[in-house]
């Protein structure tokens, strides 16, 4: 069992605010992180009680491990810490343009769940839209198409919208390149 419940590598803007929210739900003392900035690593750690420690530690002790790194630097972390991820760890990003696959393949795990925080962690309210690989989950909480429509129809009134989709829509053959 890990240690810890979230691990985060980046504390920046998008990064940052996702621990705190993890905070104020879980407690600072269930999150361990990394920041490569000294003076926001300290600031953060006092403020919200969290470990700072450096990326393996943080990779290998945290059940859901959060990448705050900008795009391009994702590949490289996957190639550093690759070694310190097992088969509990679920590697949670929010990096535009990297794909759920291409993470798959860096961190060496399926277990990847893909995020889109922005809007809602900026504002401090709102839903995070997901997407989870096949390695997240047993299939035990798999819902139908009714069984989700009949849902949405229970909770209507209590959702401003809904989304479907179903893969990259600029992609689609019947769209102009």
């Amino acid at each position: 069992m890990k240690k810890y419940v979230a691990g985060f590598i980046g504390a920046g803007n998008m990064g940052g605010a996702l621990l705190r929210a993890v905070a104020a739900a879980a407690g600072g003392e269930s999150i361990i992180f990394c920041e490569h900035n000294p003076a926001r690593s300290q600031a953060i750690s006092g403020e919200v009680g969290a470990l700072a420690a450096d990326a393996e530690a943080v990779a290998s002790q945290s059940r859901f491990l959060f990448l705050g790194v900008k795009p391009d630097g994702v590949s490289a972390l996957g190639a550093r810490i690759k070694d310190q991820i097992d088969n509990e760890t679920v590697v949670v990003t929010m990096a535009a343009g990297v794909s759920s696959a291409s993470v798959a393949a860096d961190y060496g795990t399926d277990r990847v769940i893909r995020i889109m925080p922005n809007t809602p962690v900026a504002a401090g309210e709102g839903t995070v839209l997901y997407c989870c690989e096949g390695g997240v989950g047993d299939g035990a909480g798999e819902v139908s198409w009714a069984g989700f429509v009949d849902l949405l129809g229970r909770r209507r009134g209590l959702l401003d919208g809904v989304v479907f989709t179903g893969g990259e829509p600029t992609m689609h053959r019947g769209l102009g390149a």
